[in-house]
């Protein structure tokens, strides 16, 4: 081994040791910079159905009782692990959409990470609101469908491991997908 190959040698295996250490233990300083770019387009159809009846009603799975509209029924979008919104109560469950899948470009390398990401989420629900009305209640059967497509470019620079990077990008989808869906839901009448 020469007099040069030492000192490379020294400095490669820091810095592998470095990455290695970034991979398998969450960083709390943050060693990178990151910048990302989203854009969201959705299109949705709904119906609405009210029926009022005497009371003696049983109330179903999708049902939800005291509220007046989707604005009062939570929301709650996952992908795998992660998760944004609330679960709700017993009384008016919440409204779950699950993300199936995201398609991202390659996260993997140590120092620069420029990719980019998109994700189609169908959205399908029912809601059942009933409404008390003096001796009777008001039923009122929302059924929503929807598609969401979103896409974006992330750039992180400096010491980011995947699984950073990962959370990241997910965490962009995830809030995209919730403001969406919260945004039709608080404008159905």
């Amino acid at each position: 081994m020469t007099q040069f190959h030492k000192p490379l040698l020294i400095i490669l295996l820091l810095f592998g040791s470095l990455l290695t250490g970034c991979r398998t233990k969450p960083v709390s300083a943050s060693f990178y910079q990151n910048h990302v770019t989203s854009h969201r387009s959705d299109t949705w159809n709904y119906e609405t159905i009210r029926v009022t009846q005497l009371n003696g009603h049983t109330v179903g799975s999708n049902g939800c009782i005291g509220g007046t509209s989707l604005k009062d029924v939570s929301l709650m979008v996952n992908y795998l692990e992660d998760s944004t919104g609330s679960l709700g109560e017993d009384d008016c469950r919440a409204v779950k959409v699950s993300i199936d899948s995201i398609h991202h470009g390659i996260m993997w390398m140590p120092i620069f990470k420029h990719f980019s990401f998109h994700s189609n989420v169908p959205v399908k629900f029912e809601r059942i609101l009933f409404l008390p009305l003096g001796d009777s209640t008001q039923r009122v059967w929302y059924r929503v469908n929807g598609k969401i497509n979103v896409t974006g470019k992330m750039k992180i620079n400096g010491f980011c491991s995947y699984e950073e990077a990962r959370r990241l990008m997910v965490k962009c989808i995830i809030d995209n997908v919730y403001t969406a869906v919260r945004k039709e839901m608080d404008e159905i009448k």
